[in-house]
């Protein structure tokens, strides 16, 4: 969220033989502070291809997401939480929650028709 804060700085000059102020200037800052949106990084790209195969020739698909980052705290990857989903949009449902880990492997069995598609969402 957009957030804005005024600052205010206070100069004094103090005699320190009559400790009496001498002078005095302040200064007022206006700062605006705006987030930067997350940014959602999976190794290999955005987009891949898989094909669908039966379920006795499945096999296992990893998808890393860990280097994904939220600009606010680059230092911070743990302060992000991933939910990733199987969208399907032959019949414009979403499955389940597949998990929530950076770093998901998942049996190509579970994209279950030419229209699946994995979802991360970073929150």
């Amino acid at each position: 969220p957009l957030s804005f804060y005024q600052l205010q700085f206070v100069a004094k000059v103090v005699s320190i033989l009559s400790n009496t102020t001498v002078g005095q200037k302040a200064v007022i800052f206006n700062v605006k502070v705006v987030d930067e949106p997350l940014r959602a990084r999976i190794k290999g790209g955005s987009t891949r291809t898989v094909p669908i195969v039966p379920a006795a020739a499945a096999y296992s698909l990893q998808i890393d997401a860990s280097s994904s980052m939220d600009p606010g705290y680059p230092s911070s990857p743990e302060s992000l939480s991933f939910s990733w989903s199987i969208y399907d949009s032959s019949t414009n449902t979403e499955s389940q929650l597949v998990s929530t880990s950076a770093v998901i492997s998942l049996s190509t069995s579970q994209l279950v028709s030419p229209k699946s598609m994995l979802s991360l969402s970073l929150n």
